[in-house]
């Protein structure tokens, strides 16, 4: 969970301008959306390993990250996305999971549908999904790299914030 609140500002933040963390989690914009994303993963977790208690840790993740002194840039934090938006990682996997136990993972498929926007130079597990979206499209590249099937809910989802955005 703390991977996916560390992706999750970084996919979110890179566009508002943020560089680090600590500043990113204080958006009132972003913010919300990382603990909803962190929600939905919790449904997953607690349905797929038994976790009680996700709210408390969530938070405790989300109240760590104001931590300035931190430094994480969130290019770092986003940085091979080929691997992050990869299907069993922590983005379309624990949408799965949140799928798989009754939830709705909507802030976790706005997160992934940002995660195929997100670009950073001289990175190349990035430039990998950069190159899959613009020579294939965005459909395409969700079955390469998130392997995603056509038939999930999940890749319909993502497909409607990817449109939204």
């Amino acid at each position: 969970t703390l991977n996916l609140a560390h992706v999750c500002l970084s996919y979110l933040g890179t566009p508002h301008g943020y560089t680090y963390a600590a500043k990113c989690v204080m958006d009132p914009q972003i913010r919300p959306l990382a603990e909803q994303a962190l929600a939905e993963s919790g449904v997953g977790l607690a349905g797929e390993f038994g976790f009680t208690d996700m709210e408390k840790w969530n938070k405790e993740i989300i109240e760590s990250l104001e931590n300035p002194a931190l430094a994480d840039t969130l290019g770092r934090l986003g940085a091979d996305s080929k691997r992050k938006l990869g299907g069993d990682d922590r983005l379309v996997g624990a949408a799965r999971l949140c799928l798989k136990h009754g939830g709705t993972p909507t802030a976790l498929a706005q997160v992934i549908a940002a995660g195929y926007r997100f670009d950073q130079p001289n990175d190349p597990g990035t430039e990998a999904v950069q190159a899959a979206v613009r020579e294939q499209g965005i459909e395409k590249a969700l079955q390469t790299i998130s392997s995603l099937d056509p038939q999930e809910p999940l890749y319909a989802m993502i497909l409607a914030a990817w449109k939204q955005a």
